[in-house]
């Protein structure tokens, strides 16, 4: 008997190994457990169970300083702009960090869009990626060592309990989530850990968390979590999800209230057909008023900003020269 090369026998091996593992993990993919992902329980309809106790407290009230609450809490869709990933401290973006959170609090930002991402141990941390820390965290990536580093060397992470703690001091605040993964196993797992995390603080507080869609799928697997009042769809992840799919979803789900398009992708006749269904437009990231005007007439109602506040845009009269 001819003897097959070894080259040849290695690959077949790993191709029938392959083809014999399909099955099981197709199964528990659909069971909902956690493959290929970080965090170790069954997401299904399970909230996680975490040990808070050796968490390090914020002091919010001594932080943010004087916390003027005002009487009626304004409808978050009134704001034109959303502050992105906590918005920009010194020259940096992107940090999502206690200090920037601060900073732009007190310029007087109340919608927050914010980046979470899970730790290998499956806590739920604001973070748009492993790159901004200390290359020994990147690899460890737990909670502790995120907690216990520094973003640039400087500036302090915070995980989304302690946005949570943040909200329940300052009830105008609202956070849109910026989740990065689509899987859906990680839709259920980084959700199961939001609720988790807000429950742990006051559950209200998820009445002012406006999940981001990826695609239309996404919702149905949100609210196998929790069924949040309102949610934003956007395009930036999965462009070729045409314009009817989304005119579908929001026919179908009338608390997608907001939907928001890549600066290359606004049309101003799809932002007249989602305004006619009374729902919002949004682009990003807009960092000047100059390009706030600009897009302000093909259609768009806000702004993901690193930089703008509201009130700078109020100030301009922009939106009282447009027809609502």
């Amino acid at each position: 008997m001819q003897n097959i090369p070894k080259t040849k026998t290695s690959r077949l091996t790993r191709i029938l190994l392959f083809v014999a593992l399909v099955p099981t993990i197709f199964t528990a993919s659909l069971a909902g457990y956690t493959l290929w992902s970080y965090a170790p329980w069954v997401t299904t309809h399970e909230l996680p169970v975490f040990d808070y106790s050796q968490d390090r407290v914020v002091d919010w009230q001594a932080e943010l300083g004087e916390i003027m609450i005002p009487e009626v809490i304004p409808d978050w869709k009134e704001s034109r702009i959303l502050t992105h990933a906590l918005g920009r401290i010194s020259q940096h973006a992107y940090t999502n960090s206690k200090e920037a959170l601060i900073t732009n609090y007190q310029r007087g930002a109340r919608v927050f869009e914010v980046d979470l991402i899970l730790t290998n141990d499956g806590r739920l941390i604001c973070a748009h990626d492993w790159k901004k820390f200390p290359t020994s965290v990147a690899a460890n990536r737990t909670f502790s060592a995120v907690m216990h580093s520094k973003i640039h060397d400087r500036y302090t992470p915070i995980s989304f309990r302690d946005l949570a703690m943040m909200m329940k001091l300052c009830p105008d605040v609202f956070i849109v989530t910026d989740t990065k993964k689509d899987w859906s196993h990680m839709i259920r797992q980084t959700f199961a850990a939001l609720v988790a995390d807000a429950k742990s603080v006051d559950e209200s507080i998820l009445d002012r968390v406006i999940p981001q869609l990826y695609h239309p799928s996404m919702l149905n697997e949100i609210e196998r979590i929790y069924p949040f009042k309102e949610y934003i769809y956007t395009r930036y992840k999965r462009p070729r999800v045409g314009e009817s799919a989304i005119i579908a979803l929001i026919e179908r789900h009338t608390n997608v209230t907001g939907v928001t398009c890549p600066i290359d992708k606004i049309s101003p006749s799809f932002c007249e057909q989602l305004k006619a269904r009374n729902v919002r437009t949004y682009t990003h990231t807009v960092n000047s008023i100059e390009n706030v005007k600009r897009y302000a007439a093909q259609g768009i109602d806000g702004f993901y900003s690193d930089d703008l506040t509201d009130e700078e845009v109020k100030q301009t009269g922009i939106y009282e020269t447009i027809t609502p």
